[in-house]
């Protein structure tokens, strides 16, 4: 029985999530506790689910049962988490007319609700036409949903038994007074899936027995038609049948398996799962059901018979026809986390259909169950090492491979695809199985029983992972002859397979643990990069995250203190992703310092194996005791580390200086930590502005870079005898000052045959040839008196990689040229070619070093990307364009002709040389003179590469290659653009040759289509960036033409970016027809959310670097008072129509250097739009579009509009004689929401005391 909606959400606080228990266990024998995790007193112990699957109504029919173990004797409601969906009965222990109470405030257009409000004549925020509210009281219809958009907050001091519950519980599901909850009797409790007594709740660890009571079976009915969040279907009318899909996603936290099927959405909620599933028996029968008049019919009317199955007569056809073209059939399938478990039968009633059903026997929480369903084709992942599916030959690159022992007990592999994404797939996925096996070798056994990787269309998120099963997009599938997707893809899919250790068996146990979790998951996958791509790609890859983590970590909240608006999504866990893996690899390092200490290799199995027995609460893992475990293995405290880098923000700057003392024959060191002098102002920028301006609006606590950085550093000193000697050096202050002793006693003199004999043979040795010298105009280094010199040869600091830090070392030059030939590390390679390139006063010698370091083969291939680069960083004024000679020979002598500009025909054979011709152009691109402009010859050179391409003898794709060309050769014209400075008649030229070449590109790849249209996708990129700069002039027909459905998604979203940033946010007819694709066009959950944030992202660079007026709507050209709007703490921004250009741009600049002033700016340029302001509250009001967009629609709202609390109210005015109205109507306010409304007379003066007058001198 459905009992009325309360007003619970209405009234109820932003919900927030406090961390249990948080801290450095107070000795080292001292074992956390496990706090009560739960959110109610009651466990579910197991949950079975029937699913219908309609392809054609894009409907679930759905029944779920659970069987729930109170905790409680006095329990009298059970709560669920389900939306978006018609519950249409309820049963409990079999009864039916159970009391329940449904109230899911996302279905915001409820007719009865709209009828029983405009009765009452009571305002309604959720009317999205209603004329008493506007979109600068955004702040009320997300009040009304803050159980949803919420603040999930950390609180590190406030340590509670049960933290706060961030379900949103829409069902509420109330017990009768006569059940009466007895203890359960341990020994007849059963595991559902086998009905074999045992002497436990399955899979509830070793608390779950206390204070359990009878069980409670709860079964719910229930629909779900149109699915946006949770389940998605992928069914394009247009589209042949055979591609349609309907998948589960994960991307958001706690809302999202809620969306399918009612459950406890939490993470830290376990249970056993059984699933089944009624489909269609293959698309024959999907493509019957489209054709059928009489399923038109039952659509448009809304009333479907049947439960969604063929008429008899269609199902009959269907069967005959089945029989006479069997072969033909494409068979529906169903992916699986348990490929060992699903089992296929008929439907009972309906032989159109077949039954799947399997089930998850290791408790998993509802957001980890998945499935998908499609005419999928599969294949092992152990069947093929190639994209073509061959044999593995004996080939060097699969040596380390077949060390990798075979496990007979190793879970089945098997990867899903449509019939025409086979190849792609077995190329994308040729490394899984071996790293199954690698994972399943270093960190235990498997926590499922099988493992299976599916390719659809559309998903939000690029993965999203599941119990025993990970839904991939499409788009990341790359044939065999592209080379870029390789790394970033292979990285995405370890992190897949690695989450089935770290992520699903064992989950954070709140969002300020996530941290933990990712962390683990993504340092499993860089130790598998070291055996797939080798040590130095390993190292390469660590260095490149940490130089980001330094550029990037600027006043950001630490990972283990997030501050985040739910729902929570894997969007906003990006910085986390990229700084937790490499704190995971410096505490690995660390740990591995210590005497008998195996690091991570002990601690990782160790974990996994406290989770499957059950010594984790509810399998879930804190900051807390992962730092106990690392305690216990390392013998030592953790504390300063986890403060530092956990639990703090910013990186370190030291600053080293050395020198040699003879008379006590060592070295005196001095490192200083400078981070807190060189502080960097971070500026507002257009990837990060939203999330500025969310902190800086809400009050966010400003997080500062720590003054001191502890902990371990290594110094190596590397003295003549040529033996490195390492000094392990106590960081406990800003300043710290030791001594290392000086162990060689031979001089630093090294002979020509020492050198040409020794153990190794230096880099860099090349062009040394009289000839060779002349032509590259090389110098060496010049002769010193060698008694003047220091006796090692360089010194190097933290050589074992422990720290996230900026680094100088103070030292001579000749010793960073020493340290460059001869140091193999390839980040000791890496710090001497930032000394050479970064030097105020350049040589000709340095020159030499970059240049032959460019040139010699032997270097790693990101070495000597970083040496090309340094070239170009010499090629300015201030250096007297000293590297531009040296770069420009070393890239004509690699890739073109011999005394020519004209590229050779492209060979990508070697990938670190494909590399290198990549980068280079790029490189180039960033030239510039005094006056901004990029010189001459080097834009030939960028515009003969791109005309001249040559691939037709190239086994591999050059989309990539083309499309930095092409970003190279608008680069320099960009840099050499000046907004205020007309271009003369040659730059004008270049620029219209340079559009002509991008049209001439676009051509070609319509006629030969490039890998997902890359070459494409980046000429419109560029042109949009052209007119950005105010070199062309773009029409917006164009634009607009590429917005329709001819065009690939990717084209279309960028076309709208382009529409946007050149004016289009000012004008209303445009927005409206981007609402119109956005929320009626049948479209992927992908490319909707990619719409939603692109109107985002565009908001973001207008508020950075303006917007232009082209197509301005009338509001915008009203007068200047009328434009000013008023900032924060009393301040105005004034837009006015001065005549000094100069002065309003440099005023406008000065605003936007802060997020204050950005924001203000903002608010004054676009606020007033009428046309934004009806396009973002239809979004916010619109049930097309996903939780986590809709919460994107409400932060870009907080932003621009300043929240009004206000309230419109209307009445009618009674009948009074005509003398009444002469009367001024007064309100006055009471307190408590009353107001006393009246009519006064107008010059009715009353004063409230007579006016005492006293002369103050005669006192």
């Amino acid at each position: 029985m459905l009992l009325g909606p309360t007003d619970r959400h209405l009234a109820a606080p932003t919900p927030k999530f406090t961390a249990a228990s948080y801290g450095t266990p107070k000795t080292r024998s001292s074992k956390p506790r496990k706090p009560a995790l739960l959110a109610q007193h009651l466990q579910v112990a197991h949950q079975r689910v029937n699913l219908d699957v309609d392809f054609c109504r894009r409907r679930l029919r759905g029944l779920t049962e659970l069987t729930v173990f109170p905790t409680l004797s006095t329990l009298r409601c059970v709560k669920l988490d389900a939306r978006e969906m018609k519950i249409t009965r309820v049963l409990l222990n079999g009864i039916e007319n159970a009391d329940y109470i449904y109230n899911d405030q996302l279905y915001i257009n409820d007719p009865a609700a709209f009828d029983t409000l405009a009765t009452c004549r009571v305002s309604n925020v959720r009317d999205v036409c209603s004329e008493d509210f506007g979109v600068d009281q955004h702040h009320y219809l997300r009040r009304m949903l803050s159980y949803l958009f919420g603040q999930v907050e950390d609180d590190l001091l406030r340590a509670q038994e049960r933290p706060e519950n961030l379900n949103s519980e829409e069902l509420l599901i109330l017990l009768p007074e006569s059940l009466k909850l007895h203890p359960a009797d341990t020994t007849t409790q059963y595991t559902p899936s086998s009905m074999a007594p045992t002497n436990a709740t399955p899979g509830m660890g070793e608390a779950a027995l206390v204070n359990t009571y009878t069980p409670i079976h709860i079964t719910v009915d229930y629909e779900v038609v149109n699915p946006n969040n949770g389940v998605h279907f992928i069914c394009p009318n247009l589209a042949d049948t055979a591609l349609w899909l309907v998948y589960t996603a994960n991307s958001d936290y706690n809302v999202s398996a809620s969306c399918w099927v009612p459950c406890v959405d939490n993470l830290l909620e376990r249970s056993i799962w059984s699933l089944e599933l009624s489909i269609p028996r293959s698309v024959r029968v999907i493509e019957a059901m489209r054709n059928s008049n009489d399923d038109v019919e039952r659509r448009v009317s809304g009333d479907p018979p049947n439960n969604g199955a063929l008429p008899e007569k269609d199902s009959r056809a269907v069967e005959s026809h089945d029989d006479d073209d069997e072969a033909d059939t494409v068979d529906l399938f169903v992916c699986t986390g348990n490929a060992n478990n699903t089992k296929e039968s008929a439907h009972a009633t309906d032989h159109s259909k077949k039954v799947v059903s399997w089930s998850v026997f290791n408790p998993v929480a509802a957001h980890h169950i998945g499935w998908c369903v499609g005419a999928f084709q599969s294949a092992e992942l152990t069947n093929f090492v190639d994209g073509n599916a061959t044999a593995a030959d004996d080939d060097d690159a699969y040596d380390e491979f077949e060390e990798i022992e075979k496990d007979d007990s190793s879970p089945p592999a098997v990867v899903y695809f449509l019939a025409h994404q086979e190849e792609m797939a077995k190329n994308t996925c040729i490394f899984a199985s071996n790293a199954l096996q690698h994972f399943l070798k270093e960190y235990g056994a498997y926590p499922f029983s099988s493992y299976g990787i599916v390719f659809v269309d559309g998903p939000k998120y690029p993965y999203n992972n599941f119990a025993g099963l990970s839904v991939v997009t499409s788009d990341v599938l790359y044939p065999a002859t592209v080379i870029e997707p390789m790394f970033r893809i292979t990285e995405y899919i370890l992190e897949s397979i690695a989450c089935q250790w770290s992520g699903i068996n064992i989950v954070p146990q709140c969002f300020n643990d996530m941290w933990c979790t990712i962390g683990i998951a993504k340092f499993m996958s860089l130790q598998f990069v070291r055996t797939l791509m080798g040590s130095n790609e390993y190292h390469y890859q660590i260095k490149n995250k940490m130089d980001e983590i330094v550029r990037r970590d600027l006043g950001r909240r630490p990972i283990g203190m997030l501050l985040l608006q739910a729902p929570v999504s894997e969007n906003s866990l990006e910085f986390v992703r990229l700084k937790a893996p490499v704190v995971m690899y410096i505490l690995d390092r660390r740990m591995t310092k210590t005497d008998k200490s195996f690091g991570f290799s002990r601690v990782l199995p160790k974990v996994f194996l406290q989770a499957m027995s059950g010594d984790l609460p509810s399998g879930s893992l804190s900051t807390q005791h992962f730092q106990y475990v690392c305690e216990k293995v390392i013998r030592n405290r953790l504390e300063a580390f986890f403060k530092q880098w956990v639990y703090g923000c910013g990186t370190p700057v030291f600053s080293i200086s050395q020198k040699f003392n003879k008379k006590r024959s060592m070295i005196e060191v001095v490192i200083r930590q400078t981070q807190i002098q060189n502080q960097r102002v971070a500026h507002p920028q257009a990837t990060t502005f939203v999330d500025d301006a969310v902190a800086y609006l809400g009050d966010d606590a400003a997080f500062t870079v720590q003054q001191t950085f502890l902990g371990p550093m290594t110094i190596r000193v590397h003295e003549a005898d040529g033996a490195p000697y390492e000094h392990i050096v106590d960081i406990k202050n800003a300043v710290v000052k030791f001594d290392v002793q000086y162990n060689s006693r031979v001089r630093r003199v090294k002979k020509k045959d020492e050198l040409e004999g020794g153990l190794f043979t230096r880099l860099g040795n090349v062009l040394e040839s009289a000839e060779d010298v002349q032509q590259w105009r090389l110098e060496e280094w010049p002769k010193r008196d060698e008694e003047l010199l220091d006796p090692f040869e360089w010194l190097r600091v933290d050589t074992d990689f422990e720290w996230i830090a900026t680094f100088h070392v103070s030292q001579p030059d000749y010793m960073f040229g020493a340290q460059l030939q001869q140091d193999r590390d390839i980040a000791a390679q890496i710090a001497a070619i930032d000394y050479f390139g970064l030097h105020e006063k350049p040589s000709a010698v340095y020159c030499t070093m970059l240049t032959r370091t460019l040139v010699d083969t032997r270097y790693f291939y990101g070495v000597r990307m970083a040496a090309a680069r340094a070239l170009a960083r010499l090629l300015t004024s201030t250096t007297r364009f000293m590297g531009s000679f040296y770069l420009l020979k070393a890239f004509r002598d690699l890739f073109c002709f011999r005394d020519s500009l004209v590229p050779t025909s492209n060979s990508f054979d070697d990938f670190g040389k494909y590399f290198l011709q990549k980068a280079i152009p790029g490189y180039l691109a960033g030239i510039k003179d005094d006056a901004g402009a990029t010189p001459c010859h080097i834009r030939s050179l960028l515009f003969n590469l791109l005309r001249y391409n040559d691939n037709s003898n190239n086994p591999f794709l050059d989309c990539f290659y083309v499309s930095e060309l092409a970003r190279a050769l608008v680069g320099s014209v960009l840099l050499a653009a000046d907004d205020d400075a007309p271009l003369d008649a040659d730059d004008r030229a270049f620029v219209a040759e340079v559009v002509d070449e991008l049209l001439r590109l676009r051509k070609l790849d319509r006629w030969v289509p490039s890998y997902r249209a890359e070459v494409s996708h980046t000429c419109l990129e560029q042109k949009i960036a052209l007119a950005r700069a105010a070199l062309i002039s773009v029409p917006f027909e164009e634009l607009l033409y590429m917005t329709s459905l001819k065009y690939a998604p990717r084209i279309r979203t960028l076309a709208f970016r382009g529409l946007f940033t050149l004016g289009a946010l000012k004008n209303a007819e445009i927005l409206k027809y981007f609402l119109d694709v956005c929320l009626l066009e049948p479209a992927t959950p992908a490319f909707r959310a990619g719409l939603v944030h692109v109107l985002v992202d565009s908001v973001a660079e207008v508020a950075v670097r303006g917007c232009p007026s082209n197509l301005d709507d009338p509001e915008f050209h009203a007068p200047a008072s009328h434009c000013a709007v008023p900032a924060a703490h009393g301040s105005t921004v004034l837009v006015e129509n001065s005549l000094d250009g100069d002065l309003n741009a440099r005023r406008n600049a000065l605003a936007r250097a802060t997020v204050k002033g950005t924001i203000d700016l903002l608010r004054a340029d676009l606020a007033h739009g009428k046309g934004l302001q009806h396009v973002l509250w239809q979004l916010m009001h619109s049930s097309f579009i996903g939780l986590s967009e809709r919460k994107a629609v409400f932060v870009l709202c907080d932003i621009l509009y300043r929240p009004q609390n206000k309230l419109l109210v209307r009445f009618p005015i009674p009948c009074v004689p005509f003398e009444e109205l002469r009367k001024k109507i007064v309100a006055r306010d009471l307190g408590d929401g009353k107001i006393v409304v009246k009519r006064v007379g107008r010059f009715k003066i009353q004063l409230s005391a007579k006016a005492i007058l006293s002369d103050s001198k005669a006192k």
